[in-house]
């Protein structure tokens, strides 16, 4: 997937007009102006406090960037991601010195990174794969059965940067929860763009770079996130959602809790967020509160065949605890039908 960015000869339509700052909502202008620093040693310090500050520059270049083509010294703009839910931070050359943005963004691994000219500015896209998790549960000789998460892909996640000389006027964020996910665009035509954002139900924002100077920094506080099921919400989700993910694999199910209530106070109705929750309170023990969020998530996942997989066999484990087989059939053979797994298969005793 690329950005498609092409100018067309046609005039802009008399009718468009362009998106307020308010509904240019897939966008966060950034408040701060970076951090200015004066070397690729200080970047690595200030993305890495608790490590020593490497011997030179091209030490600390090659620990950043592992060489990617897109992170280097010589290039104007840099592009740093790591493994597995690793932030996005963008270091840009400023008249001798470097100025880091850092973003709460996280990605799976390995991300496509793009970068294309959007008249002065330039326009960066960084895309890798949406992660979510699947229960996995085995029985010992003595009957006792242990439940584990195992991770999946589930999406695509993209991020898109606008940046003109050292300053980053834009930063949007985009989650889908698709099979084949269409990926956000930009179109010119003059000095105006036109943003298609991704997603099954995706939006047309119209803009022009003097339009994203007066958005930023006041107006427009928080990215957005294009949900699946269509709501918005700040870009503070993709953190919570790895903060609760990885504390429930770490069994601190308060902490998991706590951080999916921070996010459903954003979006209520974010799908995969009640099942996760619900997973956390399955794993404590607290089947009446698992199943009251596995119950709201099928009614918010009923376009996401793979949340609501996830979610009946859930909802089966819960029949198992409570010794009631049939109900616990019932939702395994639920969840094989929308997405068969080995841990369908075993519940089910299929081959």
């Amino acid at each position: 997937m690329r950005i498609l960015l092409a100018c067309l000869a046609l005039p802009l339509a008399a009718h468009a007009e362009l998106s307020p700052c308010a509904d240019l909502a897939g966008v966060r202008a950034n408040t701060d102006e970076g951090r200015l620093l004066a070397n690729w040693r200080e970047v690595y310090a200030a993305l890495n406090e608790r490590e020593a500050m490497p011997a030179s520059d091209a030490v600390a270049v090659e620990n950043l960037c592992g060489g990617t083509a897109w992170c280097a010294a010589q290039l104007p703009i840099s592009v740093i991601t790591g493994g597995m839910a690793s932030p996005i931070d963008l270091v840009v050359a400023d008249a001798g010195k470097l100025r880091l943005f850092r973003t709460s963004s996280d990605t799976g691994s390995p991300p496509t990174v793009q970068f294309a000219p959007l008249g002065s500015a330039t326009w960066v896209q960084v895309q890798a794969e949406s992660l979510g998790r699947e229960p996995f549960c085995e029985t010992d000789e003595d009957g006792n059965e242990s439940c584990t998460t195992a991770t999946m892909v589930v999406g695509q996640e993209a991020y898109d940067f606008v940046l003109e000389g050292n300053r980053l006027l834009w930063a949007a964020a985009c989650l889908t929860e698709e099979e084949t996910p269409q990926p956000s665009r930009v179109k010119r035509e003059g000095s105006t763009y036109t943003l298609t954002t991704c997603g099954k139900s995706p939006q047309s924002l119209v803009f022009t770079l003097d339009h994203l100077r007066a958005c930023a920094p006041t107006e427009v506080k928080d990215a957005t996130f294009m949900t699946t099921g269509g709501a918005a919400a700040p870009a503070e989700i993709s953190r919570l959602l790895t903060a609760g993910r990885k504390a429930t694999q770490e069994k601190r199910f308060a902490e998991a809790t706590a951080a999916f209530d921070a996010l459903l106070k954003i979006d209520p109705q974010h799908a995969r967020a009640r099942s996760e929750r619900g997973f956390a309170y399955l794993m404590n023990g607290q089947l009446d509160q698992a199943e009251a969020d596995f119950e709201t998530a099928l009614t918010y996942a009923a376009q996401d065949t793979k949340i609501q997989a996830s979610t009946h066999f859930n909802l089966g484990l819960i029949a198992e605890k409570r010794g009631n087989p049939v109900a616990a059939r019932s939702h395994f053979e639920a969840a094989h039908k929308l997405n068969p797994s080995a841990a369908t298969k075993k519940k089910l005793g299929l081959p």
